[in-house]
């Protein structure tokens, strides 16, 4: 009787440390799931700005292009 009481309280123990350690898994996951998504969040953020960026980069190198055509043409008589 003793023994089986023993493995009673084994298995209830085991029981309720398999629930917590389930609960504490789900847990952990769902934080994980939620950063993922905020990361996830935030790097469509830094691509949208980088292509803003290229954007900018280009037309800033156009610019330079007609300024400089303009000044060889007008202003710079060598």
């Amino acid at each position: 009787m003793t023994s089986a009481n023993a493995s009673h309280q084994v298995q209830q123990e085991l029981n309720n440390t398999y629930s917590r350690l389930k609960h504490e898994v789900n847990t952990a996951k769902a934080e994980l799931r939620s950063e993922i998504q905020s990361m996830d969040t935030d790097r469509n953020k830094l691509n949208e700005a980088a292509d803003a960026l290229r954007t900018l980069r280009n037309k800033a190198g156009w610019l330079d292009n007609e300024i400089n055509g303009f000044i060889s043409r007008f202003i710079d008589y060598s």
